[in-house]
């Protein structure tokens, strides 16, 4: 088990199932036992209605077809997680995270739920993203040897000034076979196209992997990513990051 934080820097956690083909149509009520499953772990119940359209093409002549439905939100007590299913997909995101284990204990059984309540689903596409937005005080936005992987910061010693750079960003893809993982580094910079002027620093960890999956690879997946991603993250950082952050937990 890994290194647990009182102060991440995360912005984002994300974990997305995509389904090989729609199961529900958009304008499909969700069942009363599924809704009251998912009302135990995100309590607020939010729909929204959506239109979509979409061009067909036949022979020579087209046709416009619109869709109107509902998605269905559910939130967390506080708002600081949704759970947002479409019509072929369902995702769950933080913008407050606890821990893994949290994470898993919606997951799981959200998932099972899922799984039981349509019976053909197919999974094709599983992810688990983690974004990390690094952002510090200091006068010299450059500086990051203290709190970084050096390896990650080579990129700013290509412009004569420094001062010039208004975007520094890095996007790295690893296969390891039966996952993913997309890394993508770097200052952003929300002022962009002007120079830098904030100190932060991302570090985005994308992993996934695009198949057919049963229920139970799915689950597995979700410790795999996780740990895969956890590697890669406290190979990105110094301790002194690490005590900024506030680790309390290393075994």
């Amino acid at each position: 088990m890994g290194n647990k934080y009182l102060k991440p820097f995360l912005k984002s956690v994300i974990i997305r199932i995509d389904f090989v083909s729609h199961f529900r149509k958009g304008n499909d009520e969700l069942s009363k036992e599924l809704k009251t499953e998912l009302l135990r772990f995100f309590p607020i119940l939010e729909p929204r209605t959506f239109i979509s359209g979409q061009v067909e093409v036949k022979r020579g002549s087209s046709k416009q077809m619109i869709e109107e439905g509902t998605n269905w939100l559910f939130h967390g007590i506080e708002r600081d997680k949704t759970l947002s299913i479409g019509t072929d997909h369902f995702d769950i995101s933080y913008n407050k995270y606890e821990s893994f284990d949290s994470l898993f204990n919606d997951f799981r059984p959200i998932t099972v739920s899922m799984y039981n309540a349509y019976r053909d689903l197919q999974a094709i596409r599983f992810g688990l993203r983690y974004i990390n937005n690094i952002e510090l005080e200091g006068t010299d936005v450059f500086e990051w040897t203290n709190y970084l992987n050096k390896a990650l910061l080579k990129i700013f010693d290509i412009p004569e000034d420094k001062q010039t750079i208004c975007r520094a960003f890095h996007n790295l893809t690893m296969n390891y076979g039966d996952m993913i993982l997309t890394f993508q580094y770097g200052m952003h910079n929300p002022d962009f196209p002007a120079p830098i002027r904030k100190k932060i620093f991302v570090l985005d960890y994308d992993a996934y992997y695009h198949g057919l999956q049963e229920m139970d690879d799915v689950l597995r997946n979700t410790h795999e990513f996780h740990d895969r991603i956890e590697k890669m993250f406290e190979s990105s950082i110094s301790q002194r990051l690490r005590v900024i952050m506030g680790v309390v937990k290393n075994g």
